[in-house]
């Protein structure tokens, strides 16, 4: 068959050449449709009942992620000058297109009492720019009066305070939120140049804005960077532009099919989409390195230039195949994921690795049958006396030195086990930020005056209409938010009990005394005045209010909070072991707890008891009903779903490469001593996360699957060459080791020189995780190489008796490396004691 497809290439190159342009033009029309991604990435799969909720809860009171934080703290905003510039920029954000309302000290409202009209009407503190500095003093101390906005706008402790704008939901999620967050990065700059005081900028859309601008970036800066480094290799090992020249092209096409598919499919560039084309590029050399190696080994052994191309068509084709194929079946797995962006990202890596090795078997034999015969300074290479001198060492500490390689595989698998041990699974909503960033000093801002600002959400249902009115409900929930306002990791609750209070101060003159739940002497009357608030159907800002923590139906309430970025371990515990045991206490009425009082260990074994509880009161019909929702609990939950997912892809890719495995060499030994082989540097990997204190997170355990995937080809090389030897040495197990570790070491080498390369130019990525996966994957490829020149064989020699039926190989039966007849010569085989068969069984 090989044969065939070898003829059929270099006869009909003009075709072949027409139809591969054709395809190229086609994807690059769709290459210039792909769209960046501005949405939030969804890590949780939609049948999740709290994604579902969370979408029901964005539906009734709005996006919680849509807020542009704008902070400062600087004495100076409270002179006259100042302050009025900071209503000016107040001012002029409200007026950008895309924003919906601002929130900040100068634009601050109070409720006023209309006696006439029996409602609440809203008026603003500072109507006009104050003109003295008496008068803006005058109504800051009025201000601070209205308890409504304590700690929320204003920090009571230090003067911090902060502009809060809500951005339209369709703005968020479209390019015009870069346009509009440009905007407003144009205003604050005007208002620092004629102050002197720094902003610090935060929110969901600041974040993600920031990210997709860098992605974009990153794509361009690792693509080049990644074929910088591998053409310098190429260069380097073949002494050539040539041999530099004709594979970047070949690259370059995969890099338009890989972007073109995504316009196809109509998937958006995200921060792991848009790593495709550099991964691609670092795992699509190592193709161009065989066939080239080859050719000009086979070219050296008979001078003729088409006979050496038919072969390495028809002797590199299958092997390259079977590479390839595990190389993709590492990223396919990720296809299974219900999570969007890791079953596109897994979908197109998988078909374009394919790709990969049909245009590198079609358009490098076809180049190079158009260009001279290579010259004697270009076989240069194939001279590797340093090259054989390390795989005569390998092969000495194979075949003299096992227990030892043994006694130091033992050493390291208890080293890794305790580095994995210390492993945390931890990850932050801005995980892949710098974090010497800008984002990261002003998140750090929001959190040490604000307690942060990412969203978290708790839905109380009186599972009545109008229920939320109800004095007893409301004293409830008064009592939940005061135990809430005691933890310091989360900011002050927002909600309709804040409002409530702020009517009964307004109905008595705006006394700050009178800030607290209606009592039954006025609860009439206050609840009469909002009533015909309700009706209104002017859109005023106490029906905004209204609108935004209530339902319209008045039987659900929210309560809105802020909590810091403090990691994903410490986030899931402050919910399930803190607030989850705080609405049992309250609302469910079980066993009370002081968690002020008690140790983290204590906390998290008292919270969990309570928490067991919750389920049988939480249905009860007299009871409340209170969910938990929001943005940063979907992160919590999806990280976990992601990790936990992306450990069964690793199974998964295992156990579909070990079916591979078994359909190619048919035997249990063969895949037992792979799989075991290229398992052992993913365990070096994962200790040495635990040992350097790098978590395991998505970006991270992202990596064991690409890993293992890359890392198998070369046992597929050694593996298919040693049953080839088997055969050729009468099954002499010793003798086949020997002559399939020198004829495929140096290949191997080569290419995990190139992946090593390849990979590490990602640790010059912004983002932690591209910084992770680089690093990481290149240590666990460097490591596998160790492993399959040394422990491969070792494994080989002591275990595998030889003997094998050739009708059971006949996949692999034309396969042919890297053999060079010289070789036997450069070999120091004084180094090695071959044992006889029966010793080396031992």
């Amino acid at each position: 068959m090989w044969t065939k497809i070898a003829h059929t290439i270099l006869k009909r190159r003009p075709v072949f050449l027409v139809i591969i342009a054709l395809i190229t033009a086609f994807m690059g029309y769709h290459a210039l449709k792909v769209q960046k991604s501005y949405e939030l990435a969804q890590l949780v799969p939609p049948s999740d009942a709290d994604f579902k909720y969370l979408k029901n809860f964005k539906a009734q009171y709005g996006e919680d992620g849509n807020i542009v934080a704008i902070g400062l703290k600087d004495k100076n905003v409270y002179k006259l000058a100042n302050f009025n510039e900071l209503k000016k920029l107040a001012d002029e954000i409200k007026k950008l297109e895309g924003i919906t309302q601002v929130l900040s000290l100068p634009r601050m409202q109070y409720l006023v009492k209309d006696t006439e009209n029996r409602k609440f009407v809203g008026k603003p503190v500072f109507s006009e720019k104050p003109a003295t500095q008496q008068e803006l003093d005058s109504l800051l101390n009025f201000a601070k009066t209205l308890k409504f906005y304590e700690n929320q706008l204003v920090n009571a402790e230090n003067g911090a305070t902060l502009i809060l704008a809500s951005m339209k939901r369709d703005i968020l999620n479209s390019p015009d939120r870069d346009v509009l967050i440009k905007k407003i990065y144009k205003l604050t700059d005007k208002f620092t140049e004629n102050t002197q005081i720094d902003l610090h900028f935060a929110g969901v859309p600041v974040v993600r804005s920031m990210m997709m601008t860098k992605v974009g970036k990153e794509l361009t800066l690792l693509l080049v960077v990644s074929l910088g480094a591998t053409a310098l290799i190429l260069f380097l090992f073949f002494r050539s532009l040539k041999a530099v020249l004709f594979p970047i092209i070949i690259i370059a096409v995969v890099v338009v099919w890989t972007m073109g598919m995504l316009g196809l499919f109509q998937f958006e560039i995200t921060i792991l989409t848009g790593l495709l084309p550099p991964i691609l590029v670092v795992i699509g050399i190592p193709n161009a390195v065989y066939l080239l190696n080859k050719y000009h080994q086979e070219f050296r052994r008979h001078g003729s230039k088409i006979r050496a191309l038919s072969t390495i068509i028809r002797k590199i084709g299958v092997v390259t195949l079977m590479t390839n194929t595990t190389t993709a079946i590492g990223f396919f797995v990720f296809s299974f994921m219900e999570i969007t962006i890791l079953r596109e990202f897994g979908i197109v890596a998988s078909i374009n690795i394919m790709s990969t090795f049909v245009v590198s078997l079609i358009l490098l034999p076809i180049f190079f049958s158009f260009l001279p015969k290579p010259k004697p300074h270009e076989l240069t290479h194939l001279d590797r006396k340093h090259l054989n001198a390390t795989l005569t060492t390998f092969a000495n500490i194979v075949f003299n030195h096992r227990k030892k390689v043994y006694l130091v595989l033992v050493v390291i698998l208890v080293l890794s086990g305790f580095g994995i041990s210390k492993m945390k699974m931890v990850a932050f909503m801005v995980d892949d930020i710098p974090p010497e960033s800008r984002i990261k000093r002003d998140l750090a801002f929001f959190e040490q005056n604000f307690s942060g600002v990412m969203p978290l959400e708790i839905v109380i249902d009186t599972r009545r209409k109008k229920g939320v009115m109800s004095l007893r409900n409301l004293q409830k929930v008064d009592e939940f938010e005061k135990e809430l306002r005691k933890i310091t990791l989360l900011s002050p609750p927002v909600s309709m009990i804040n409002f409530i209070k702020a009517t009964r101060q307004a109905y008595y003159r705006n006394d700050s005394s009178f800030y607290s739940l209606p009592t039954r002497n006025d609860q009439g009357f206050i609840i009469q005045y909002l009533k015909t608030n309700q009706k209104d159907k002017k859109v005023t800002p106490t029906s905004k209010l209204l609108t935004a923590f209530v339902d319209s139906t008045g039987q659900t309430m929210r309560i809105s909070l802020k909590v810091a970025d403090v990691g994903s371990i410490k986030m899931d515990s402050l919910v399930s072991q803190v607030v989850r045991p705080l609405v049992a206490k309250t609302f469910y009425e079980q066993k009370a707890i002081d968690y002020s009082k008690l140790s983290d260990e204590e906390l998290m074994s008292e919270g969990a008891d309570i928490a067991q509880d919750v389920a049988r009161e939480f249905f009860n019909p007299r009871k409340l009903k209170v969910n938990i929702t929001g943005t940063t609990l979907l992160f919590i939950k999806g990280n976990k779903y992601l990790v936990n997912n992306l450990k069964n892809s690793l199974l998964l890719a295992i156990l579909l490469i070990s079916i591979l495995m078994a359909a190619l060499f048919g035997s249990f030994r063969m895949i037992l001593v792979s799989i075991i082989t290229n398992i052992i540097p993913l365990a070096i990997t994962a200790g040495l996360m635990g040992f350097l204190g790098v978590p395991l997170k998505p970006s991270t355990a992202l990596i064991f699957s690409i890993a293992f995937g890359i890392a198998v080809d070369d046992s597929i090389h050694y593996l298919a060459r040693y049953r080839q030897e088997l055969f050729l040495n009468k099954f002499n197990v010793p003798d086949a080791i020997l002559k399939s570790l020198r004829e495929t070491g140096t290949g191997m080498i080569y290419t995990s020189i190139i992946l090593f390369f390849g990979f590490i130019v990602f640790v010059s990525s912004e983002f932690q995780g591209t910084v992770s996966l680089g690093g990481l994957t290149s240590i666990t490829l460097m490591s596998a190489m160790f492993a399959n020149l040394i422990l491969l064989p070792s494994m080989l020699l002591s275990f595998d008796n030889g003997k094998y039926s050739k009708n059971k190989m006949q996949i692999i039966e034309e396969y042919d490396e890297f053999h060079l007849e010289q070789d036997d010569e450069e070999l120091d085989t004084d180094l090695i004691k071959v044992y006889k068969e029966d010793e080396a069984k031992d």
